[in-house]
């Protein structure tokens, strides 16, 4: 869980008791997923769950889709995940100290 994971824990918290079926299970972690998901600015946009039985796993991709990407463009371009600087030009600051007296702060 990554920075949503205050929002998923509350729900995980709140929704938590013995004995859950698998179903029930699966349903509690997507809510929290998408609570995680919502409730976070750099939050993700589907639901991928991992269901561990004993001697085996089973990998539910996509699970929900809670918040798809919405922007397709016309043209079939994608954006670079990195922006590049055109160049780069580093300034050293110059220390300046100036030094200014006063009388003496006990003088009244």
């Amino acid at each position: 869980m990554g920075c949503g994971s205050l929002a998923a824990m509350a729900v995980f918290e709140s929704k938590y008791r013995e004995e859950l079926t698998k179903e029930e299970g699966i349903s509690s972690v997507c809510e929290a997923i998408c609570s995680g998901i919502f409730n976070d600015l750099g939050g993700g946009r589907n639901v991928d769950i991992c269901v561990i039985n004993k001697g085996h796993g089973e990998y539910l991709k996509n699970c929900q889709l809670p918040n798809p990407r919405t922007y397709v463009s016309s043209r079939g371009c994608s954006f670079p995940k990195k922006t590049e600087g055109l160049f780069t030009k580093i300034t050293p600051l110059k220390i300046k100290v100036e030094v200014i007296e006063v009388g003496d702060a006990m003088e009244e």
